[in-house]
């Protein structure tokens, strides 16, 4: 049997062989002359994505089928637009269940798309590269999950064709506009068109999945969603900006205000005035732009984004800006959510602080929202995406399985996101299992569902 090492190393090269166009250079992404006119949901082409989807970007997934859907959606004004959803169909798969699965993207270039990513010998030309789009592949940890319950999983790169990251009225209506595709799919995909709809994402992806929970009363109704898993959301921007400024997570920020940029000409604009007069650090915070979020990470770890705009702390104070990030801001993109929503999050998250996750459960509860809110003591916001996985899970088969979700709203904290047996039992059975196989065995088991 081949060592690991050396059929990482195989799998390395045949990956950098493969002709994994990127978004930006696939026509595949352009939709057709004349889809403005067509309704929001529109399929306006598809396709058998053009490699396997694979886990690190090593290992293929077995899957019965893997799509890629163009549709037509809408921005944040009302435009439309258009954008990919890829359907992941495991073998034996339930075709009368859909889950949409968020993946945090939190980059402003479409290249780092999960609909790219997922596939095998993505962005492996540079180290840089690799590393980004690891972060949305290690994401499909959490998927391979989902699909081992036979759900079909939909991905959709809710960002939209500019990447527009923490545009979250234009993610939610990508949401939602990806299930209206996926169910007028079934002449090629044999889904159902009435389909058991869930929706589920953590931190980037939760803020899609919250936007989306938010919008569908209004703009998706006849969309009949059973539940909402939504893990370390970030109700207002303006507060993480920052909170994470100088910590490990300071690439967030220039991240997410390309992202807004590249949906608000008044964010870009602004951004572009006031870049500090250094040509070096000019270069540098423009090269974010284009850069996925694994790279901005290590680029702009510790760092004071302050020294790269002139006035420092022009993102914080511009009155334009705080208009853009309210207009973004969770509890204020729609109405009401009226599916039955599981929110959990880290009573020590540094990415956003708990208290403004309270007041946004708070104020759902006050008018009429079903929420079961569950508080984490022990993880961070980091440790909580994947230990708050198995509950989420959980609380999401429920759904599918048409269990009645509480009347009311309930609020839990707990030591630890693995307080529930059960939900330790099934981390185990997804990490341990599936991530040991990773180790022991290169070609075996863990490569197929």
């Amino acid at each position: 049997m081949a060592s690991i090492k050396e059929t990482i190393m195989l799998l390395l090269t045949t990956s950098a062989l493969a002709t994994t166009l990127r978004p930006s250079e696939d026509p595949f992404y352009i939709p057709p002359p004349g889809y403005e006119a067509t309704a929001p949901g529109t399929i306006l082409t598809h396709r058998e994505t053009p490699h396997a989807i694979s886990s690190l970007n090593l290992l293929p997934i077995k899957l019965h089928k893997a799509h890629q859907i163009l549709y037509r959606t809408t921005d944040s004004f009302d435009r439309p637009t258009a954008t990919v959803t890829t359907l992941l169909i495991p073998h034996s798969a339930n075709l009368s269940t859909l889950l949409s699965f968020q993946v945090a993207q939190d980059s402003s270039t479409i290249d780092c798309a999960p609909s790219y990513a997922f596939q095998f010998g993505a962005a492996t030309a540079t180290v840089t590269n690799l590393l980004g789009t690891l972060m949305s592949q290690d994401q499909l940890l959490l998927i391979t999950a989902a699909l081992r319950n036979k759900w079909p999983v939909l991905v959709p790169d809710f960002q939209g064709p500019q990447a527009a990251y923490l545009a979250n009225k234009l993610a939610g209506r990508a949401v939602l506009d990806s299930f209206r595709a996926a169910l007028s799919s079934s002449s090629f995909t044999d889904l159902s068109p009435t389909a058991s709809l869930t929706m589920w994402g953590y931190s980037g992806g939760g803020l899609a999945t919250a936007s989306a929970a938010e919008q569908h009363p209004l703009y998706a109704p006849e969309l009949h969603i059973l539940g909402a898993a939504v893990g370390g959301a970030v109700p207002n921007i303006s507060t993480a900006l920052v909170q994470i400024n100088g910590s490990h997570s300071a690439g967030l920020i220039p991240s997410g205000l390309w992202g807004l940029a590249n949906e608000y000409q008044s964010v870009n604009d602004t951004l572009t005035a006031h870049l500090i007069n250094k040509p070096h650090s000019r270069k540098r915070f423009t090269k974010a732009r284009h850069q996925c979020c694994g790279a901005n990470l290590v680029h702009f770890m510790y760092h004071d984004i302050s020294r790269y705009l002139s006035p420092g702390d022009i993102y914080v104070t511009d009155r334009g800006l705080q208009e853009v990030y309210a207009a973004n801001a969770l509890g204020g993109l729609g109405t009401i959510p009226t599916v039955p929503m599981f929110v959990y999050k880290s009573v020590t998250d540094e990415i956003s602080p708990v208290e403004e996750t309270d007041e946004l459960v708070r104020w759902y509860c006050s008018q009429g929202a079903r929420v079961e809110y569950r508080r984490v003591v022990v993880e961070g916001h980091g440790p909580l995406a994947v230990k708050g996985a198995p509950s989420a899970l959980l609380w999401l088969g429920g759904r599918m399985g048409s269990f009645p979700s509480d009347r009311r709203c309930t609020q839990t904290t707990k030591l630890t996101a693995l307080a529930d047996v059960e939900a330790g039992e099934l981390l185990g059975d997804v990490l341990r299992g599936k991530l040991q196989k990773v180790l022991e065995e290169p070609l075996g088991g863990w490569i197929g569902l």
